[in-house]
């Protein structure tokens, strides 16, 4: 059972630390609000997660215990607004993303996060749940939509964002396969700008995603996309490169200058 007895001075501190906070918050928040040194704020944050009040989520990071909830394990309903706190400068994208505009039905046990700060493990699991985390320039936080999850605010990358990324490097959606799939969805949804599609494409500067687009496009309709194919070709580089990195057994596709794999089939359902 767990204990909620506490000195009036403690009710007094942790209410106030809870009305500046949002759902989590860092041992640094605590000892602003409350005015201490950052030993102190942990070892008070320590105490009160000792005695039912917190919850630690990672190291130096917490959040508050519902008085109703049944367990303590799992405190926060939805995970997802621990993304600012943990992450940020930080943006959900990829798979996740391409779940959110709905270009995908695919249920991922992760969620796909691309952030600027140092990453130490590529996978992060806070309560229960799997944060993928992917490193990326801070000049690349563009094509980004803010979403509203109560009253925290996540980036998430937009939908021509989600497939630039995506085409940039199709680790972010699931592999090239899902992608491809992706990729269509989004060409037959309401979402479809090729003008934001392009320039979100030469604003990340990687030639290889032109080359991916070109090829997939070309699968799908070369007529009906044939605009896009053009300007794709115009970006075409010299070398060859892969449709994804995640294949061996290849072979050239000459115009693209692209290695795909021996037994690739275009998907088209």
């Amino acid at each position: 059972m767990i204990s909620k007895v506490r000195s009036s001075e403690s009710r007094e501190k942790i209410a106030q630390l809870l009305r500046s906070s949002g759902p989590v918050f860092s041992v640094e928040h605590c000892a602003s609000v409350l005015k201490m040194g950052r030993n102190a704020a942990a070892r008070q944050l320590a105490e009160w997660a000792e005695q039912g009040w917190l919850k630690r989520i990672k190291r130096g990071f917490y959040a508050p215990i519902p008085m109703d909830t049944v367990s303590s394990e799992q405190v926060l309903e939805d995970v997802w607004v621990v993304v600012p706190t943990l992450f940020s400068p930080a943006y959900v994208g990829g798979w996740s993303a391409a779940e959110h505009w709905g270009f995908t039905e695919q249920i991922f046990s992760s969620i796909c996060i691309l952030t600027s700060k140092p990453i130490k493990n590529r996978n992060e699991i806070i309560q229960s749940q799997t944060f993928s985390l992917k490193k990326t320039k801070e000049e690349n936080f563009f094509g980004l939509k803010v979403l509203w999850r109560g009253s925290v605010k996540i980036n998430i990358s937009d939908p021509h964002r989600t497939i630039a990324d995506i085409l940039n490097d199709p680790n972010l959606g699931g592999g090239i396969s899902h992608a491809e799939k992706c990729l269509l969805s989004y060409l037959e949804s309401e979402h479809f700008n090729q003008e934001l599609l392009l320039s979100y494409l030469k604003k990340l500067g990687n030639k290889t995603a032109f080359k991916r687009l070109g090829f997939l496009l070309e699968g799908f309709n070369a007529e009906k996309y044939s605009s896009i194919v053009k300007v794709c070709e115009k970006n075409i580089s010299k070398g060859n490169s892969k449709l994804d990195n995640e294949y061996k057994d290849l072979k050239i596709s000459t115009k693209w200058k692209l290695l795909i794999p021996q037994n690739w089939s275009h998907h088209h359902d």
